[in-house]
């Protein structure tokens, strides 16, 4: 992306509002939000509510560029990937679920997740379950209310949102940042990629799966040779 003669551009739109980052001058990287409707955020309009806006701009860049530098560096150890993958039990006594790899459920809500990140808003059942349902089947009854509050529950229990006050608002973690990039990313660009080569009979089939067919032809022929009978010379 980053190359002479182009210039990329990220654009965040919440409602009327939207978060933009790009290169200034083809140099410097800027980010900045704009307001086009400070009722968007509860904010009356007026110049006695600036200081109240640009306090809440930045705090939304400043989100953004920690989201960014906290996914580039989303790596988890192995102790992290059995903690999630298993059922825990808490210091407080609740049992927190397993967030199991690669199920459609989890990884369509870690998917959306991953997306609603960056939008300058909290998330909540409301915000996430229809974009969740589209991504089972997109059956939007398939995905009832309470599994959603189930599969906030269990997030919110392993550390990656997080609750907001007494609300049943949530914003992600840390933590929560790094599982929903990595396993997103490991998902689609290595977990899917990988099974599909392994897949008979394609059509186009990709690097991968041309490697496999020759190291599945290696290893038939040295079968072969192993269990072949001896051939008895006369004498």
């Amino acid at each position: 992306m980053l190359r002479e003669g182009i210039q990329p551009i990220i654009r965040i739109h919440y409602k009327h509002s939207a978060l933009k980052q790009y290169l200034k001058d083809g140099r410097a990287l800027r980010t900045e939000m704009v307001f086009n409707n400070t009722l968007d955020f509860g904010i009356l309009r007026g110049l006695s509510h600036f200081a109240e806006l640009v306090k809440l701009g930045t705090h939304f860049n400043d989100r953004l560029l920690e989201q960014e530098q906290i996914s580039q560096d989303c790596f988890l150890s192995i102790q992290q990937m059995r903690e999630l993958s298993q059922s825990t039990l808490r210091e407080d006594g609740q049992r927190a679920s397993a967030l199991r790899f690669a199920d459609p459920r989890l990884m369509a809500v870690l998917e959306v997740l991953a997306c609603h990140a960056y939008i300058p808003k909290e998330i909540g059942n409301r915000s996430l379950r229809g974009a969740i349902a589209q991504r089972l089947e997109g059956v939007f009854d398939r995905y009832s209310s309470a599994q959603m509050t189930y599969d906030l529950r269990r997030l919110c229990l392993k550390g990656l949102i997080e609750r907001i006050g007494k609300s049943h608002r949530y914003h992600l973690t840390d933590l929560g940042i790094k599982v929903v990039t990595f396993f997103t990313k490991l998902y689609h660009r290595l977990f899917a990629p990988g099974l599909a080569a392994v897949l008979p009979d394609q059509a186009f089939p990709s690097d991968l799966a041309n490697a496999l067919n020759r190291v599945t032809e290696v290893l038939q022929s040295w079968s072969d040779q192993a269990f072949a009978l001896p051939v008895l010379s006369e004498i």
